[in-house]
Order: C-alpha cells, then sequence, then structure tokens
C-alpha cells in the first residue's frame, strides 16, 4: 500500500545519528515498486519491532557501520523515510541505490533504529 494511501500512524523523515545505543535491529524485509514513494524504481522496506508511542521526531536510526553511515550520508543526506500502521512497529524505506551499493543483508544487519535519547 502506497504512503499516500492513507492509513498511517505516522510517515515523515528518519533523521540518523552517528552511533547511538542499539535499539530494535531489522526483523524482516520486503521490497516493492510503490510502498515508499510513487517512483517505479525499487524500494525496500525494513521493518522494525520498535513500540514507539511517541512522536517520531524522537527516533533515529543509526548503524554500526561507518561506510553504511558515509554512503546514506551523501545518496540521501543522512534521511530515510519512516513510517508506521500502528504504534507496535516501524519501517525504513532504502531506494535500490543504497541497496546496490551494500545489498540487503549489508544494509539491514548493521543497521537499527533508536529512540533520540
Amino acid at each position: 500500500m502506497p504512503l499516500t494511501a492513507g492509513g498511517l500512524a505516522w510517515s515523515q523523515d528518519i533523521e540518523n545519528r552517528w552511533w547511538a545505543s542499539p535499539g530494535a535491529y531489522e526483523d524482516y524485509w520486503w521490497s516493492d515498486q510503490y510502498t515508499c514513494d510513487d517512483n517505479a524504481d525499487t524500494d525496500y522496506i525494513f521493518h522494525f519491532s520498535l513500540y514507539y508511542s511517541q512522536n517520531p521526531n524522537g527516533l533515529r536510526w543509526t548503524t554500526d557501520n561507518p561506510a553504511v553511515y558515509s554512503y546514506i550520508q551523501g545518496a540521501y543526506g543522512g534521511n530515510l523515510r519512516g513510517f508506521s500502521w500502528s504504534l507496535d512497529d516501524s519501517f525504513l524505506c532504502v531506494g535500490d541505490n543504497g541497496i546496490y551499493f551494500f545489498g540487503v543483508y549489508g544494509f539491514g544487519d548493521f543497521t537499527y533504529l533508536t529512540p533520540n535519547n
């Protein structure tokens, strides 16, 4: 379901915080063309089991891999699209360019969401 279709608890860019305390690691992912945007490129959607009932402005994505951090900073300005259909989980979107460089597991295994405390 495209993010523009509604029914979301929240949808916004999630800023990076270079190395923070581990929060939730990605536990599954899928890919399609239109979940994250209306472009016909392939989007990779990473699921994080992170109950977060607070304002999503307090969420940050982070990584313990300097190469992932540097690439996302350069390719996406450091922000990744985040969303949720409920308050029980969170999702991050990464375009095919980011995944092409690292592979799905090269990104997902080193990236997590954390509250910005």
